[in-house]
């Protein structure tokens, strides 16, 4: 029941994401600010204070920041800046069940707009960033395993290069 509400809200959300028509013209014209270079670690202490558990949470940056451009709908306002697409898996029982997608909105080093994720953890604004990660060049979601509560989340795809639990594009 509770995905049949969740895909209806998706499929109305992509719906509406064309109720603006913004010409080719009208988006090049637009200021994006200039590209962030601080959006990881602002991103990183967005997502953390938000979860149940900073220390199980992964964090999966799938794309570096893009220009992107959020039509106006009747669900959400207009956004613009840089776009980055994230996935998160909360990986804690008082968390979410499934890992979800996020997208952070910047301009310049401000954090200026954020869809789906800990603080918006409903059918609409997921809907959106499933969406604007896919138009962003993002995977899909991938599906985790459940882990017992004494498992800590594997480090895999980090390389070394990064904290255990997070992962950030080359």
């Amino acid at each position: 029941m509770h995905r049949a509400i969740h895909r209806s809200a998706l499929v109305l959300a992509v719906a509406l994401a064309g109720c603006e028509t913004v010409s080719k013209e009208t988006l090049q014209e637009i200021d994006y600010g200039p590209r962030p270079t601080t959006w990881r670690k602002q991103i990183v202490d967005y997502i953390n204070p938000r979860v149940p558990d900073a220390k199980t949470v992964e964090i999966t940056m799938q794309t570096q920041p893009k220009a992107h451009y959020q039509r106006e709908t009747l669900l959400r306002d207009r956004h613009w800046g840089w776009a980055v697409c994230v996935h998160v898996w909360e990986n804690h029982p008082e968390g979410a069940e499934d890992p979800y997608a996020t997208v952070f909105y910047f301009r310049g080093e401000k954090m200026i707009f954020v869809n789906g994720g800990p603080g918006d953890k409903n059918p609409i604004g997921g809907g959106y960033a499933r969406v604007q990660c896919t138009e962003l060049g993002g995977p899909p979601l991938a599906v985790k395993e459940k882990r017992a509560r004494d498992e800590t989340p594997a480090a895999a795809g980090t390389g070394g290069k990064s904290k255990p639990g997070f992962s950030f594009p080359q």
